[in-house]
């Protein structure tokens, strides 16, 4: 019994160790990425790279506990800006052809850092100016997973170009 659980334990470590190294390679991917980029443009906190495409306010700035209303075109990272597998923009989902519901095309409003977005927007958007665009990047880690979600496979590394329409003080 005693060397069955060793086993288990054994094999769940290296299990971790493998997920920790393909993370690990994952970010070196988005940091190759972003070199594309001025460097005055990219910031990287917690995991979560973002890329400056148009400045916002820089007095009304994210931080946590804020209400944010946010467009989005979410893609899988692929070495760049891959395949969109969700948005909240109409026209973007009628050219994309995505079948969703006419009613989910509207800004997405949330409340910054209280686990209503997943951990990688929560965090990316930290920092964004009011009326900014921006790409946030992040692994698996801050995404879902090792879960596969729906068109999302397992460990997938995203991307999310976000508009940020306004930001309310809380």
């Amino acid at each position: 019994m005693g060397v069955a659980l060793l086993m288990l334990l054994l094999i769940g470590g290296c299990a971790k160790q493998e997920y920790e190294t393909m993370m690990g390679q994952k970010d070196g991917e988005i940091e190759r990425f972003v070199q594309n980029y001025n460097p005055e443009d990219v910031t990287y906190r917690l995991g979560v790279w973002r890329v400056e495409l148009e400045r916002g306010s820089s007095t009304n700035v994210v931080e946590e506990g804020d209400s944010v209303y946010l467009n989005f075109v979410a893609h899988l990272f692929s070495a760049g800006i891959g395949a969109i597998f969700d948005t909240n923009i109409y026209e973007v989902a009628v050219e994309r052809e995505l079948d969703l519901n006419e009613d989910y095309y509207t800004p997405l409003k949330s409340v910054v850092g209280k686990r209503k977005l997943i951990d990688g927007l929560d965090r990316g958007v930290v920092g964004m100016g009011e009326g900014s665009r921006s790409l946030i990047i992040f692994t698996a880690k801050y995404g879902f997973g090792e879960v596969q979600t729906s068109i999302i496979p397992k460990n997938s590394t995203l991307l999310y170009e976000l508009s940020l329409l306004r930001v309310i003080k809380n």
